[in-house]
């Protein structure tokens, strides 16, 4: 029988761009966890733990969803507690999709931070422990994940997302010589 910490369960109703949904077991005892030690607030701690695992599989629909605008097929997104992956077919993957659908995750995480900050200015949202506390979560902590995740190292995102730098440079160069055109008229 296998254990519920090395097991990642299937939500079947759930298909996100076509994927497979997986949860590794440690999510539901981490969740499970917050929502004891917050005792006497306990939908606090599960809005927070939700908020935070939320925060990992946005980040991985992200990656999806350029795959799938690529053409790629979507199989599996997998959620763990320190991170999650997204796998897509990657048979024909030429270097630009890549680095784009490395820098979906952040993008996706972006987006959200924005979305908080707009509730934010809604009067009422931070009467409310367990909505505030989750704000906390999806807004600055977020934020931070999001940077933490583009530092250049592998197997972190930021390993592939800043090769978009010279990808870009490659593109815009050739454009920028067909401009330095003389500005002299050379009549014979």
């Amino acid at each position: 029988m296998r254990s519920l910490i090395n097991h990642y369960y299937k939500i079947k109703r759930m298909r996100p761009f076509g994927a497979i949904l997986e949860i590794h077991g440690v999510v539901f005892i981490i969740i499970g966890l917050c929502v004891l030690i917050n005792w006497n607030q306990p939908l606090t701690g599960l809005a927070m733990a939700v908020a935070y695992f939320g925060i990992i599989f946005v980040h991985e629909c992200g990656h999806a969803f350029f795959a799938k605008r690529f053409g790629y097929a979507v199989t599996n997104i997998q959620l763990s507690f320190m991170h999650g992956i997204c796998v897509y077919d990657d048979d024909d993957l030429n270097e630009w999709n890549e680095v784009v659908i490395a820098w979906g995750g952040v993008l996706a995480q972006l987006a959200v931070v924005v979305l908080v900050v707009l509730l934010g200015f809604i009067p009422g949202t931070d009467a409310i422990p367990a909505i505030n506390d989750a704000m906390g979560v999806l807004g600055p902590l977020n934020l931070f994940i999001a940077f933490i995740n583009l530092i250049p190292v592998s197997p972190l995102d930021g390993a592939t997302a800043w090769r978009i730098v010279p990808l870009l440079w490659d593109r815009w160069r050739p454009r920028r010589k067909t401009k330095k055109r003389s500005p002299f008229k050379v009549v014979k």
